[in-house]
């Protein structure tokens, strides 16, 4: 069963300070813009929580978001946590995560059940557990409404 296949939608990309970035993955999206890595840190991204976040837009969108055709503009170079998308650590880890992430997200089979979606993860050579973005919060040691 195929319990994902991006649909080119957008949603992914809205959510104002959460698409997370390592400064180890800044090289490739700056080469692609033709920017320094210290033009594209300082240009668009911010510290959030120990990390960088890719700045938004005044609807909250990724600044990388094209809003016509809804492609990544630094597809070839785009953040792990983008790659990683829909197999974060919530849908994963619950029923209830993966039930709220597939009525959000189109490109999620709507007949693939949490199992699939697990199983699917683990045949992708995901980690088990997931992938964390935000250390800080995943230990417990920081706020999430706040900014470094």
């Amino acid at each position: 069963m195929n319990v994902f296949e991006c649909k080119c939608c957008g949603i992914c990309c809205q959510g104002e300070g959460g698409i997370f970035m390592q400064p180890d993955e800044v090289s490739g999206p700056a080469g692609l813009l033709g920017l320094s890595e210290e033009e594209f840190t300082r240009t668009y991204t911010e510290p959030r929580h120990g990390v960088l976040s890719i700045k938004t837009d005044l609807d909250g969108f990724c600044l990388f978001h094209d809003r016509e055709t809804h492609f990544c503009l630094i597809h070839g170079s785009k953040p792990r946590m983008c790659r990683d998308w829909p197999f974060f650590y919530g849908p994963l880890a619950s029923r209830q995560g993966f039930e709220d992430a597939k009525n959000a997200c189109p490109g999620i089979n709507p007949e693939a059940t949490w199992e699939d979606f697990v199983e699917c993860h683990r045949r992708l050579g995901g980690e088990m557990p997931p992938r964390t973005y935000i250390p800080c919060l995943i230990a417990g040691r920081g706020n999430s409404d706040s900014k470094d």
